[in-house]
């Protein structure tokens, strides 16, 4: 298993075929996460056996729409992985549940990473999904102004601020 401390000194891996994964949204984690280097492009159960060796930190498998993981191609590659020091859950940090038949319904995706950078990577993954499901911003002022007043209202409630506490004197 790598020693890695932090997710930018990772070199994370994918696999080859694009159609298992979203490799752009891996690109944009990656990037998030400071990671310079090229993915290294495995396929079947090796990317596990890769971050096991420590040959790669990261192996994302990022989900398109509501596609659910089959069992048998990670139930092996999670073992491997846990015993040597590693972490795996799903895109949600949800631990994988192999006991639901052929499909792993209650989970999405794979992140598997070394102990030590786990919950940094689920971040970068999840400050992306907020991102990309954030609402577009307001493109006119008056829009805004609402938010904008209230925000102010709620500050000149705040008794602690010296600039407020002078101005209701």
């Amino acid at each position: 298993m790598d020693r890695v401390r932090k997710a930018a000194d990772a070199r994370f891996c994918e696999s080859v075929e694009s159609g298992h994964s979203d490799q752009a949204e891996s690109a944009r984690i990656a990037t998030l996460l400071g990671i310079a280097g090229e993915p290294y492009r495995i396929d079947s159960q090796c990317k596990y056996a890769a971050v096991a060796r420590g040959d790669a930190s990261i192996y994302l498998r990022v989900p398109r729409g509501d596609y659910r993981e089959n069992v048998w191609d990670h139930a092996a590659g999670l073992i491997v992985v846990e015993e040597a020091g590693g972490r795996v859950s799903d895109v949600e940090g949800k631990p994988f549940n192999i006991t639901t038949g052929r499909r792993m319904t209650g989970n999405r995706g794979a992140v598997v990473t070394a102990a030590s950078i786990h919950d940094e990577v689920l971040a970068a993954q999840r400050a992306l999904r907020l991102l990309r499901e954030r609402p577009e911003p307001p493109v006119a002022a008056r829009d805004v102004l609402p938010g904008i007043h209230a925000a102010i209202a709620a500050m000149t409630r705040v008794s602690a601020c010296p600039a407020t506490s002078a101005a209701r004197r």
